[in-house]
């Protein structure tokens, strides 16, 4: 169980292309802050975006393979990862 806290650390900076990719997640109706944690999520090539924001994770679903990134509630990535 330990290991699951092991994960490896990056920083991202954004970039313009960042902030275009923004922009478009805005049209799809995230707010502009989800929106750049979700490109730089993206871009840094995460697993996974956790959040406790149930809107953000509704969002996320009906856009399916529309984002590089799988948007989860924290509580349901630890009990995924014990299956």
């Amino acid at each position: 169980m330990l290991r699951m806290f092991e994960l490896p650390f990056q920083r991202v900076t954004l970039t313009w292309d960042d902030c275009e990719r923004a922009t478009e997640l805005c049209t799809f109706g995230f707010k502009k802050y989800d929106a750049f944690h979700i490109a730089a999520a993206e871009r840094g090539k995460c697993d996974v975006f956790l959040t406790t924001d149930d809107r953000l994770i509704a969002k996320a679903r009906k856009l399916g393979k529309k984002l590089a990134v799988t948007v989860l509630n924290p509580v349901d990535w630890i009990l995924g990862s014990f299956k």
